[in-house]
């Protein structure tokens, strides 16, 4: 019922000290930031990242979003020095690389935030739930309709060009050399390049990750290939 529903997202604004949300403009974040300012007898302050860049900055969506809620957004501007210096920063301080660059911007988020408020809402995680990223959805759907082995007669296939200026090449031997195509920050030579010959070797190269890929994905084949990824979202990158 209505009245369940209204109890349940209560009990989600409860908090102790002040509360407030992250609004990227997107579909899942301005959701959150909606149901919640619609369920809260308080204005909640809005945080939005950008750039100096208009092509990477959603500040015009995330200020319609909060105008329908009769509420303003903070923009928090992250620039190129900012985010170099950030970068450094979270590395020193979680001692292992950063995971993704959107890293940084939830960094810069939460210590605005944190002037006002110590809890935050967000629409992190809804992409993997969803489908949302390139990679399960329209990567799966490039891996479908690729060749699937390194033959002359790839020159002709309608995708060529858009596979080699996408991926660097035109096919996929198998959906692991298809995931790390799509998914890795370096190409294999640059990383290997990292290390001495002695070391990658003793390391077997990268056999130990390729094989935990190739067992995740035999583990689910009884699924579609978008299936499999979807799994793979919520067990490994959530």
């Amino acid at each position: 019922s209505s009245d369940v529903c209204s109890s349940d997202l209560s009990k989600r604004l409860m908090s102790d000290v002040p509360l407030g949300c992250f609004l990227s403009g997107g579909l899942d974040s301005a959701v959150v930031v909606d149901i919640a300012q619609n369920n809260s007898s308080e204005r909640l302050p809005l945080y939005c990242a950008g750039t100096p860049f208009k092509k990477y900055n959603e500040f015009r969506y995330a200020a319609e979003v909060a105008q329908r809620l009769d509420s303003s957004v903070d923009e928090i501007t992250i620039s190129p020095e900012t985010f170099m210096g950030d970068w450094r920063r979270l590395i020193q301080l979680k001692g292992l690389p950063v995971s993704t660059p959107n890293e940084t911007s939830i960094y810069r988020l939460a210590k605005a935030l944190s002037s006002q408020c110590k809890v935050a809402l967000t629409g992190e995680a809804s992409d993997e739930i969803f489908g949302g990223y390139v990679g399960p959805h329209f990567g799966i759907h490039d891996y479908l309709r690729a060749p699937h082995s390194d033959s002359p007669d790839n020159l002709q296939h309608p995708l060529y060009w858009k596979m080699m200026q996408r991926y660097g090449r035109s096919f996929f031997y198998n959906e692991v050399d298809h995931f790390f195509l799509s998914s890795s920050w370096m190409p294999m030579a640059q990383k290997s390049a990292l290390f001495s010959d002695d070391a990658w070797n003793s390391l077997e190269e990268d056999d130990e990750v390729f094989t935990f890929y190739e067992d995740f994905f035999e583990r689910y084949a009884h699924l579609s290939v978008f299936d499999r990824r979807m799994h793979l979202h919520a067990e490994v990158n959530l």
